[in-house]
């Protein structure tokens, strides 16, 4: 018999997860008139939010087409399909541009705030919930989801049906949070820093729900080179990346990467960071970084005399300046000068 405290009030809605998944539909709920509750286990809310995109967060994708934006994602087109048909890309800018926070398109159709920073999504989200008074509880970690006893008598017998419902959420300081319905927006475990350590999936198991194995993907890729800490913060543009297991190559991508002070991130490796996951089982997976991708070895050495030459008078790091950066320079070729 469960002896925790219980609050009193009865919610129409609790939502798990103070991210933007959870803030959007605490806002939505209360926006159609439920009394709402959302819970969030860290100080505040939108911690991964804040740092996405190197802070600018990636708000959607611009791609007009349906069918085209969810052949992207293979494998989970047809259930994408189906949800965007509901709520799309363009609904999703819309939310945002009429709550006066105006975007821009980028490369490959990425869209960001006009302001170059998450902290106007994240804004846009908080006041949202706070036209529709929802209530924020932070330092609020849920450690486990209450059936009714009825219910739960059923899972004991392995008799899982739909009519299995949530009652309550317990809480780690042991009170107990009740509801008529429930939103588990706990994310997945791709940054277990910011708090998203896949609770949910641990929840949802235990109720009898099969659960997919998550893969790495769209998440910064860690190095064990010691070096690449000294560049952290470092921007590379039009670079090629390429994977390699065992000696064989096994994918490319180009364009932009930032150094970390543990690795590499960015648009670049993002994209690539789901076969990087997927290769990882096999062996170690060494990554090349080709910083002119334009040239091939004889057009580089080509490139470099006529530097040298024609601006002999310049010290070296000067003349390369329009090859790569100084801070690469410096970490590469000491005490060249």
């Amino acid at each position: 018999m469960n002896t925790a405290p219980r609050s009193k009030k009865v919610w129409d809605v609790i939502v798990i997860g103070g991210g933007p998944a959870g803030m959007m539909a605490a806002g939505r709920a209360a926006e159609l008139g439920r009394s709402v509750l959302l819970l969030e286990k860290n100080s505040g809310l939108g911690k991964k939010l804040l740092i996405t995109g190197g802070g600018r967060c990636n708000v959607t994708n611009a791609e007009p087409n349906l069918r085209t934006l969810v052949s992207k994602y293979k494998g989970s087109d047809q259930f994408l399909f189906s949800a965007f048909s509901q709520y799309d890309n363009n609904s999703g800018l819309a939310f945002f541009n009429t709550r006066n926070m105006p975007t821009k398109i980028e490369n490959e159709g990425r869209v960001f705030p006009v302001s170059d920073t998450a902290r106007s999504v994240w804004e846009v989200l908080t006041r949202y919930m706070e036209q529709g008074k929802v209530q924020v509880q932070t330092d609020a970690a849920v450690i486990e989801l209450v059936l009714s006893f009825n219910n739960f008598a059923k899972l004991l017998n392995d008799n899982v049906s739909k009519e299995n419902r949530i009652q309550a959420v317990r809480l780690a300081d042991g009170s107990q949070l009740e509801a008529k319905s429930f939103v588990i927006a706990t994310g997945g475990n791709s940054r277990p820093e910011t708090g998203s350590t896949g609770d949910g999936f641990k929840w949802l198991k235990k109720l009898g729900h099969r659960i997919i194995p998550t893969n790495r993907a769209l998440v910064p890729i860690a190095l064990k080179d010691a070096w690449v800490k000294k560049l952290a913060g470092v921007t590379l543009q039009g670079i090629k990346l390429t994977t390699i297991l065992d000696g064989e190559k096994q994918s490319v991508r180009k364009g932009k990467i930032l150094f970390t002070h543990f690795g590499v991130t960015g648009p670049t490796v993002l994209n690539l960071s789901r076969s990087i996951g997927e290769l990882l089982p096999y062996g170690e997976v060494v990554l090349l970084l080709d910083l002119l991708p334009q040239f091939d070895h004889g057009a580089l050495k080509a490139k470099l005399h006529f530097l040298l030459t024609s601006e002999s008078n310049k010290k070296i790091k000067n003349s390369l300046a329009s090859l790569i950066p100084a801070d690469l320079y410096r970490l590469f070729w000491r005490g060249s000068e």
